[in-house]
């Protein structure tokens, strides 16, 4: 009875961080640090305005950002994630997006926390913005 209501929880808790992330129109990814590779969740379908969806990974990073993001951008949010993989707990910057047919110019927030593996090193950082 106890794991029934264990499991109960834990998808009851699964099921409000989708409608958070869906209704605030997050992204949600995870950084492979070790293979400097973004790991999209999937929450965000393909087609979403925001910077990193769907599935996948997107492995060379430099140039996905520089397609994406406007003036410094790209350059601000590869130095969160140097941040993080060189054991920072935390990092964010602000990025606008590069001007896109039909879509008006907007700022996101995009912010990391780092995870460590059992001997103290950065392994992850996991994503939202």
């Amino acid at each position: 009875m106890e794991q029934d209501h264990s499991q109960s929880a834990e998808l009851r808790n699964c099921q409000l961080f989708s409608a958070a992330v869906e209704t605030a129109n997050l992204s949600v990814w995870e950084y492979d640090i070790p293979t400097h590779r973004i790991l999209l969740s999937g929450a965000l379908p393909a087609d979403s305005t925001r910077l990193f969806t769907g599935r996948g990974a997107i492995v060379d990073l430099p140039a996905e950002l520089a397609r994406l993001l406007d003036g410094d951008g790209a350059a601000a949010f590869l130095d969160v994630l140097q941040a993080v993989a060189g054991g920072a707990p935390s990092a964010s910057c602000e990025c606008w997006y590069r001007q896109q047919p039909g879509r008006s110019p907007r700022c996101e927030r995009l912010s990391c926390t780092t995870v460590y593996g059992a001997d103290g090193k950065p392994v992850l950082a996991h994503g939202v913005g």
